[in-house]
């Protein structure tokens, strides 16, 4: 009787064929996921652009607001600069004027110069930073990024300098008798005021230009009307020294 001999080669290639399908299951299966992870963070660097957008709008306001006081803060310090310099020893204390309109300043405006503080906050950015949305965005992108921001925190340590310094100078809104040393004090102070006064303004300028060049889409944001209510704030506050300001984003 004839023996019949198995054929191997047909098992083998069900096998192949079933081992195929297999592969390609998980292959597809990974490809999907790949670019459902693909979206997720696509979705994650818009959505971190839209919070950084509106993070950067306070600081774009806070930069445009000291140009919109920079005559205001200028003719002060120029003005009690010459006062100083031309003091013989009795002083008629000379607290930092304020808007007619304005009530309830006694602490305000017991300092003889004062400017806006404000925080130039950068939580987004370090969240951002933590979150490892920025492996998924374009370095240049990151780096636009990361340069407004480091323009912001040295805006900030300046601002910081500012409110440090003039508290200092308190002395100068009470009648007084300035000797010789008090006089170099207050010089000395004065123009550090200016100097930082000078650099804000500056800085700011070359912070709005970094975020144009950003090209971030500010039309979610409150910019232009808080831009505008800051303009009348300190028009009531400082009074006619106030300028406009517009920034075109």
């Amino acid at each position: 009787m004839p023996i019949k001999l198995p054929r191997p080669l047909n098992g083998w290639r069900v096998f192949a064929g079933e081992v195929g399908v297999i592969v390609l299951g998980v292959l597809i299966a990974l490809a999907a996921q790949q670019a459902v992870e693909t979206l997720r963070w696509r979705e994650e660097v818009r959505l971190t652009e839209d919070a950084l957008t509106i993070e950067i709008a306070d600081s774009v306001l806070h930069a445009s607001e000291r140009q919109i006081v920079n005559r205001c803060l200028g003719d002060r310090l120029a003005d009690l600069i010459a006062k100083v310099s031309s003091n013989k020893g009795p002083w008629n204390g000379d607290p930092m004027p304020v808007g007619k309109s304005v009530t309830a300043v006694t602490i305000v405006s017991a300092f003889s110069y004062r400017t806006p503080n404000r925080p130039w906050s950068d939580n987004v950015w370090e969240a951002a930073q933590n979150g490892g949305v920025f492996n998924h965005m374009r370095r240049e992108r990151v780096a636009a990024f990361s340069k407004v921001y480091a323009r912001m925190e040295g805006l900030r340590k300046v601002n910081e300098s500012e409110h440090q310094l003039f508290p200092q100078l308190l002395y100068l809104s009470f009648d007084t008798q300035l000797d010789a040393a008090a006089r170099q004090q207050a010089l000395a102070l004065l123009g550090r005021l200016d100097w930082l006064n000078g650099t804000i303004l500056l800085d700011g300028e070359r912070l709005i230009d970094e975020v144009k060049a950003l090209g971030l889409d500010f039309s979610r944001t409150s910019l232009k009307r808080e831009m505008a209510q800051v303009e009348r704030t300190q028009r009531t506050f400082r009074g006619t020294c106030v300028q406009p300001f517009k920034v075109q984003m």
